[in-house]
């Protein structure tokens, strides 16, 4: 074939293997390869495909339709126009977290955020916006403040007391009003404030402000 998609788990003969058999074939030694996995890869992994020419690496979940036919594109006309590179070059397109347990709300927010170019994840309390900050490292997350499990304020503290996740910019939304929310909810560590019901324009204004 002109170019290979190819998966890294897979039963009886792993991507590993599949990649080494191809390129100790004249036949196939330079087709081009695209790997699309949901392997966490160690560094000894990545050398290993490295050095058996893999020119793009893509985590799955982490690049849309759009991503996904430009980067198998690349390959193809790579592997007309340029010489297999030695290097992995790996996609990872913005990502946003969105903890939030209304559902109208994660609507809302989803079609505002529809045309930014991002990927969007979505939390359902406290708890799960803490594990999954830790897992996606996303690099902006929207927070609410009264969640169930565990509430916003919780969270915040957990993801900002942690190492891995303690850079991430934290914007609260949240429809608590009363005098003094606002201060107090920056004081306790997060980056911006936006008010329910959500101002579209502000929210895009302030979601772009931070992964600027």
């Amino acid at each position: 074939p002109a170019g290979i998609v190819l998966d890294l788990m897979m039963p009886k003969i792993d991507g590993f293997e599949v990649l080494e058999q191809i390129r100790s074939k004249s036949q196939t030694a330079t087709i081009p390869v695209l790997i699309l996995t949901a392997k966490e890869l160690t560094a000894t992994e990545r050398g290993r495909l490295t050095n058996n020419n893999v020119q793009q690496l893509i985590q799955k979940g982490t690049a849309d339709r759009e991503q996904l036919v430009s980067s198998v594109k690349r390959m193809l006309l790579g592997d007309k126009e340029t010489k297999p590179v030695s290097a992995v070059t790996e996609v990872h397109p913005r990502s946003i977290l969105l903890v939030e347990d209304n559902r109208d709300n994660q609507l809302t927010v989803s079609a505002i955020l529809e045309d930014e170019d991002v990927q969007l994840f979505v939390a359902e309390d406290g708890k799960q916006g803490v594990r999954m900050a830790i897992e996606k490292v996303p690099d902006l997350i929207l927070m609410d403040i009264q969640l169930p499990v565990m509430n916003g304020m919780e969270a915040i503290k957990l993801i900002k007391d942690n190492p891995i996740t303690d850079k991430i910019p934290i914007i609260v939304v949240t429809a608590r009003a009363m005098k003094g929310d606002k201060e107090n909810t920056m004081a306790a560590g997060v980056d911006d404030y936006v008010s329910k019901p959500i101002n579209p324009a502000e929210l895009q204004k302030k979601v772009r402000k931070w992964m600027s």
